[in-house]
């Protein structure tokens, strides 16, 4: 599992390429490698694309990420973030739901283009 963060030219967002398994522990982690990129860049947006990872996150595990972990690992300093999938799942939907529903600006995408648009406006 690798988390490759990129910087964009021009651009007010880093990208992030996330690449194989993704654990509750590996996720946190990455969330942590954005977090500290964001901050050491001052860049509060996010664009992570996911096409060539796989979750093993239970929904209950999912949940739990998104009301507690992450909240306090990388909403304190990312302000809006991008999530590019292959293709959505239920879990994925569940994820940004309960992100969405606690006021984080977070919307998952399958079209990098869409991605691009949301998170630069």
């Amino acid at each position: 599992m690798s988390c490759f963060v990129t910087m964009n030219s021009g651009k007010d967002f880093i990208t992030v390429r996330v690449v194989g398994g993704d654990s509750k522990d590996e996720i946190l982690n990455h969330a942590k490698t954005i977090s500290e990129a964001c901050h050491k860049n001052g860049i509060c947006k996010a664009l992570v694309d996911m096409r060539e990872s796989t979750d093993r996150v239970a929904p209950m595990e999912t949940f739990n990420m998104a009301t507690k972990d992450l909240p306090n690992i990388l909403f304190n300093r990312v302000r809006k973030i991008a999530f590019l999938r292959k293709e959505l799942n239920e879990n994925d939907m569940f994820f940004e739901n309960v992100l969405r529903n606690r006021g984080h600006l977070v919307q998952i995408f399958t079209d990098p283009d869409e991605a691009q648009d949301w998170i630069s406006s």
